[in-house]
């Protein structure tokens, strides 16, 4: 009696955290998505500042923000990835 009322606490505090988990990287991927987004425009769009060029040091740090961007990004992937294998679920839409 026991061993099956942990087992169903197991499988519900794991399904919580998937639904938390993909509620999360939405959350994260939101921001992440405009950031890159942005980032990508004003370097590969002058014609947004008036066919302007940006100064190198901008066009450097503007990269490092953009690069950064798609590093968190993946991170975020591989969090969700992980806990969809947990779930056995990798493949599916959560």
């Amino acid at each position: 009696m026991q061993l099956a009322y942990a087992q169903k606490r197991a499988e519900q505090a794991s399904q919580a955290k998937s639904v938390f988990l993909s509620n999360m990287s939405h959350e994260l991927r939101t921001p992440l998505n405009v950031i890159i987004g942005y980032t990508s425009s004003m370097l590969d769009m002058p014609e947004i500042y008036d066919n302007l060029t940006l100064s190198q040091v901008h066009q450097r740090d503007i990269q490092i923000v953009k690069d950064s961007g798609y590093y968190l990004l993946g991170l975020i992937n591989d969090i969700l990835d992980l806990s969809k294998i947990e779930a056995g679920k990798f493949g599916t839409a959560l």
